[in-house]
């Protein structure tokens, strides 16, 4: 789940830099963002709402855990899949 630079008492939280690979995010990455965000919601809501909590709302993964009914280790396995299909989907837009 993106690089260790976000623990917070042990616990993961996420930013832009864990869904571009580490590079700064403009307007434009969050448009990007947002569409295929929307297309990950048409695919998998569960994940998206993943992607929501830790992204924008700034919950750690035991946190969104919590709130979405699954455990840690589902989360970030969620996490790990969602973060890599938005990767491609948000890279297949920009060409």
């Amino acid at each position: 789940i993106g690089s260790t630079k976000g623990y917070r008492t042990k616990m993961k939280s996420y930013s832009t830099d864990s869904i571009k690979g580490g590079k700064s995010c403009r307007m434009d990455d969050l448009i990007a963002l947002d569409e295929a965000l929307r297309k990950l919601a048409d695919k998998d809501k569960l994940k998206a709402d993943l992607v929501k909590l830790c992204f924008f709302a700034g919950l750690t993964s035991e946190q969104a855990a919590r709130v979405l009914g699954v455990s840690p280790a589902t989360a970030e396995r969620y996490w790990d899949y969602a973060r890599s299909w938005l990767r491609v989907e948000i890279t297949r837009e920009s060409r």
